[in-house]
């Protein structure tokens, strides 16, 4: 508790993550939302750190920083608060039991993440080779600041693209254009050289748009 750090926004916690998994037990329309973190790793197997990488280099697993996000005791978490995460995964339950508390919820995922870890790490540790900079998953903030950018050339092309419509609130809205490329460059995991290729691209043609309004 002493090392904790409190920031106001879960944008600021998810600044400096690679990635991120928020747990919910709503499917929505606006999401891709796994069955299970079992499922979500087989899909995404490049999500968390690979033990036998942190157990190679520490300062790997520093840069490879997942965070685990759970909602409210209540009322889980937002549409809004779900489109942070790079990915979003449910608890599989039964239907006597439908949803879990939030300690139940952490314990039951911590819980996977140790038995697959410490299974995992004996075998690779052996054969695991230390993953060079600009291949390694982009911070969150800088996935971001790309997302921005790409906002930016589309609204001076004269697109206007929205992330979504029509619902109240943060219920029933429709993922539009800019929602589903936020989506995808979030759930990409885009590499730092990929990163730069893509702000480079988008900076070029903005550029080019801005040359062509004179």
């Amino acid at each position: 508790m002493d090392t904790m750090t409190i920031v106001p926004t879960l944008q600021e916690a998810l600044a400096h993550t690679s990635a991120s998994i928020g747990f919910t037990r709503r499917v929505g329309n606006t999401r891709l939302v796994h069955a299970s973190l079992t499922q979500l790793l087989q899909a995404f197997p490049n999500t968390l750190p690979d033990p036998a990488s942190t157990a190679r280099d520490s300062s790997w697993a520093s840069e490879r920083r997942v965070a685990l996000v759970f909602g409210r005791e209540e009322s889980g978490l937002t549409a809004n608060e779900l489109s942070l995460c790079t990915h979003s995964c449910s608890i599989p339950t039964g239907p006597v039991q439908p949803s879990l508390n939030l300690s139940h919820a952490a314990c039951v995922v911590l819980a996977q993440l140790f038995e697959q870890r410490t299974s995992n790490h004996d075998a690779d540790v052996a054969a695991v080779k230390q993953v060079p900079k600009q291949h390694q998953p982009a911070p969150r903030s800088d996935v971001e600041s790309l997302i921005n950018r790409w906002t930016e050339l589309t609204d001076a092309a004269g697109l206007g693209l929205a992330d979504s419509v029509g619902g109240t609130g943060s219920h029933g809205r429709k993922r539009r254009t800019a929602g589903h490329v936020k989506a995808v460059l979030s759930r990409a995991q885009v590499t730092v050289q990929e990163l730069r290729v893509l702000h480079g691209l988008c900076s070029a043609l903005l550029e080019r748009v801005q040359q062509a309004d004179l």
